[in-house]
């Protein structure tokens, strides 16, 4: 399981804020002996910075190999959280796309990144041009089609993130 990459995107989409990140981890580390394999964790628990955490996530990143075991790419495993909290009325249309912009994961393919960044960069740009094209049904459905498998994606990574046992680490 890559849980410190699934962790990564919960945070940096800020679907999960410091409170989140510590219980995460200390709901984790519960009757737990302090080893190499958990040693990331325990430091989660101390940081309140969504800029440290960076730091303590990225060489456990690095190690687990993301790309090999997923689908998609974080940024858009981002872009899925992004429109989650659309959905759930936390941003708006033209926030979801101007964050969705600006999502950039370090160790990614930019290529990638740069046609996706361009594709939700023209569709902010239509809204500027005609606001009232978010009521058209084809805006929307390009919308919904672009970012619903991005969000199931992401809902699943929760779901493995919420459901991780300390047995977990050391795969």
């Amino acid at each position: 399981m890559t849980i410190a990459n699934y962790l990564y995107a919960l945070i940096d989409s800020d679907e999960y804020d410091n409170n989140k990140w510590q219980n995460w981890a200390e709901k984790l580390l519960e009757n737990a002996e302090y080893d190499p394999h958990t040693e990331w964790v325990f430091h989660l628990t101390f940081c309140s910075k969504k800029e440290n955490v960076w730091e303590i996530l990225s060489p456990k990143m690095l190690e687990e190999w993301y790309e090999k075991y997923n689908e998609y790419t974080l940024t858009e495993i981002i872009h899925g959280y992004y429109y989650l909290q659309y959905q759930e009325k936390k941003m708006s249309l033209y926030d979801l796309l101007w964050k969705s912009c600006g999502v950039s994961v370090p160790y990614e393919d930019y290529f990638e990144d740069s046609i996706e960044s361009a594709f939700l960069y023209d569709l902010s740009c239509q809204i500027d041009k005609n606001p009232d094209i978010i009521k058209d049904k084809e805006f929307q459905e390009i919308i919904q089609n672009f970012y619903t498998p991005l969000c199931q994606a992401a809902l699943e990574q929760k779901k493995q993130v919420e459901i991780c046992s300390l047995k977990d680490l050391y795969e």
